[in-house]
């Protein structure tokens, strides 16, 4: 072998070596890159939670995704999360309407044409329900008293808790989620015909 063709092998070696490294950065780049993309998805949740308040003297159930809104709601204590609803529409979910009737009862409901017809001040939504169960919700029950003052309503993820108090079923208004769900653990569960829904809403 010429010593011309020993230098060419050598440059040509060498470039191959200095053209894999940069690729090796370049696939270590974007996978780090990615890496930090799913670990914020993982952590940002894409679910509201739901806050209950309760006032015993009026027996109103209060609902709301800000436990600041209830600082000026005199007699109302706190109870805790009540479920968590969905911040934005996906495919299969519908908005949960919150309307304060003229009784002083705080009413929700995901049917349209019933937050039209039931009366009062609609006060906006407080986050969305799939309208048929998915991986990892659970029904979303609505109870009724209509012995109390101001005719109350009560929402609860346990169907047992108000059966022995006053309060007859009224059936189940959509499916949330018992605790916080990240947006990876949404995707993770998407059907092949709610991606296609999906990718269509967030194109309006």
């Amino acid at each position: 072998m010429c010593i011309r063709d020993r230098y060419q092998r050598r440059v040509h070696g060498e470039n191959h070596f200095l053209v894999s490294r940069k690729m090796r950065v370049q696939i270590t780049g974007a996978c780090l890159v990615m890496f930090l993309v799913l670990l914020h998805q993982t952590l940002a949740y894409e679910t509201f939670a739901i806050y209950r308040w309760y006032h015993p003297h009026i027996h109103d159930h209060f609902y709301t995704i800000s436990q600041a809104e209830n600082a000026g709601r005199h007699g109302y204590n706190f109870e805790g999360i009540g479920f968590y609803t969905l911040k934005r529409q996906e495919a299969g979910s519908v908005p949960i309407h919150r309307i304060l009737r003229s009784t002083g009862d705080h009413f929700y409901t995901t049917n349209g044409i019933e937050a039209s017809s039931v009366g009062g001040s609609r006060e906006g939504i407080i986050g969305y329900a799939y309208t048929s169960q998915v991986a990892g919700s659970v029904p979303l029950y609505r109870y009724f008293c209509p012995k109390c003052r101001v005719g109350d309503h009560f929402y609860t993820i346990y169907p047992h808790l108000e059966k022995l108090n006053g309060y007859n079923l009224e059936g189940i208004i959509g499916y949330v989620m018992p605790t916080p769900v990240s947006y990876t653990h949404l995707r993770a569960h998407e059907t092949g015909r709610n991606l296609v829904c999906r990718l269509l809403l967030e194109k309006k």
